[in-house]
């Protein structure tokens, strides 16, 4: 269920129409526990530190890793969206790069997230993703040729939630071609 929001969502609500006593605080320990005693997981529910709540934590302890390498596109045409509207155009030569970004952080922070939403340039379709795999680091592959700055809009279990911005670099792509 980790790329399949629509069927994630709708398990919630079964779940959450098997214990109307909780269903209120669908983000309450005590829902992920029955939810993690149901499905036969044994996921350790998170303990929020007095006063700090998980998005706190969060900011303090994850890091977003990049990993880059050459794609095997090159000189495809400029796609029209709302940026470039139109028909499509030829574009300059440009090296293609496939990119994934992932969260590191303990296994006891990233417990204590739901998902993660990657706000991208507004070229990408769609330009905002969301991802809920916590067992790969929440992780987000896309494929281009030019660098920005992405925002991770983390949102955690308890509610809270936090912002992180990466600038993407490409470094690990051009170190293995020898741009650098």
């Amino acid at each position: 269920l980790a790329n399949d929001t629509e069927t994630a969502n709708q398990k919630a609500r079964e779940a959450m129409q098997l214990r109307p006593d909780i269903a209120p605080s669908a983000a309450a320990p005590d829902f992920w526990k029955f939810i993690s005693q149901r499905c036969h997981q044994k996921i350790p529910i998170p303990q929020q530190k007095d006063g700090i709540s998980q998005a706190q934590d969060c900011k303090e302890h994850v890091r977003v890793i990049e990993h880059s390498k050459p794609s095997e596109k090159y000189d495809r045409p400029c796609i029209p969206n709302d940026i470039n509207p139109g028909p499509l155009q030829p574009r300059e030569k440009h090296i293609y790069v496939l990119w994934t970004l992932h969260l590191e952080a303990p296994t006891n922070i990233l417990n204590t997230i739901d998902r993660v939403k990657y706000h991208l340039f507004p070229t990408f379709t769609p330009p905002n993703q969301v991802v809920r795999d916590r067992l790969h680091g929440f992780p987000l592959q896309r494929e281009g040729w030019g660098t920005f700055e992405v925002t991770l809009e983390i949102f955690c279990i308890d509610g809270s939630s936090t912002k992180i911005a990466h600038y993407l670099t490409f470094d690990e792509w051009a170190n293995q071609v020898g741009a650098v």
